[in-house]
């Protein structure tokens, strides 16, 4: 997968789950750090990642789909 498609998939989330999923993924900080910088708890902040890659696997299928 190119670097611009992955790219795109995660420029199409929602801002909150974006900003989630990069600071994860990106950044590698804890549930927990991620928590602390959003002023919500862990369990909050777990779901929001969750919610994001399930919208990212959506995304990608839909543009690999074309």
């Amino acid at each position: 997968m190119g670097v611009s498609l992955s790219g795109a998939a995660v420029a199409a989330l929602p801002e909150m789950l974006r900003e989630t999923f990069v600071l994860r993924f990106y950044e590698g900080l804890s549930f927990e750090e991620i928590g602390r910088l959003v002023e919500r708890n862990e369990t909050a902040v777990r779901k929001r990642y969750s919610r994001a890659l399930q919208e990212l696997r959506g995304v990608l299928a839909h543009l690999v789909a074309g």
